[in-house]
């Protein structure tokens, strides 16, 4: 059997065995990059490849299930997950883009409208707040764009990011000169309380818009402006592979349409409290095994 739905076919060199079309069903599991993204140890890094790995081909041997990943970053920026063998195809840029990893093949992509950008931009100056882009280049690379006059907040923040060795940031005059490329979504950080009538005014307009917490600073919110949510990501899956059932894997806010639009949603430990409002079980935090853990216990692998 494959690890994938009726319609969908992993490329044939990975999947010699032949599908049990009763067995339809689509494990999406939200990898939690908060505590991954920063692995350096390669010993480490092999490691959970390995496991992930194995996981995946058990899922497909036994139960027709594929493991896939939902997340905000792109392909060529998920470096701790490059060598794990998804078997359906991934969710990336926050439900802008599907895109099928083993061909290397976008099988979807939605890029947020100049106008709806700009107006989200001027919003947040309003307000005083520093945007960031996140934008696609002619190579594919994923950038992050702040222009020179960014607040302090924004510049800690980026000198954070970049001395972990995040080399996607990169500094503007102004964000509008980055409009020619592929443009994703925006952010900007601040207090829930400033961010959130700025939310609401965007959906009025049209315009989609989420906050959700820092991973690693509770205390920050963060809003981003988006072409699309996860759960536009979910649709798109289940549009290409014919999936009939989603298990959702999350921990933050910006997974929460992720969560609405699964059959099954599942929080790890250290999941925000209106995440877990909305699970069905809360596991083990996400820097544990717990989630490759409770895939292979709920199906007897």
């Amino acid at each position: 059997m494959i690890c994938a739905p009726r319609r969908w076919r992993p490329a044939a060199r990975r999947c010699p065995l032949r599908p049990n079309r009763k067995l339809a069903a689509l494990l999406l599991v939200c990898i939690l990059l908060g505590g991954m993204a920063y692995f350096t140890v390669s010993v480490l890094h092999l490691i959970m490849q390995l496991a992930v790995n194995s996981a995946c081909d058990l899922m497909q041997l036994k139960i027709n299930a594929a493991v896939t990943a939902a997340t905000a970053r792109s392909w060529s920026a998920l470096d701790v997950l490059q060598g794990v063998r998804f078997r359906a195809p991934m969710i990336l840029l926050g439900g802008a883009r599907i895109y099928d990893a083993e061909r290397r093949k976008i099988l979807f992509e939605q890029t947020l409208p100049e106008q709806s950008a700009a107006a989200a931009l001027h919003r947040l100056r309003d307000a005083g707040l520093s945007p960031l882009i996140y934008t696609q280049n002619a190579r594919d690379e994923q950038k992050i764009y702040y222009e020179d006059g960014a607040d302090e907040a924004l510049r800690g923040y980026v000198s954070q990011e970049t001395s972990g060795g995040d080399n996607r940031f990169a500094r503007a005059e102004r964000l509008e000169e980055r409009f020619g490329e592929k443009l994703f979504y925006l952010t900007a950080r601040g207090e829930e309380g400033k961010l959130r009538p700025i939310v609401e005014a965007l959906k009025e307009q049209g315009i989609y818009a989420h906050l959700y917490f820092d991973v690693r600073r509770a205390d920050i919110c963060c809003i981003e402006v988006c072409a699309v949510s996860k759960a536009e990501g979910v649709r798109q899956l289940r549009r290409i592979t014919g999936a009939e059932r989603i298990v959702a894997f999350g921990d933050n806010g910006n997974d929460r349409e992720l969560f609405a639009a699964a059959e099954e949603r599942i929080a790890v430990g250290n999941a925000r409290p209106e995440l877990k409002a909305m699970a069905n079980c809360v596991i083990g935090e996400n820097e544990s095994d717990a989630v490759v853990r409770t895939i292979l216990e709920r199906e007897g692998l």
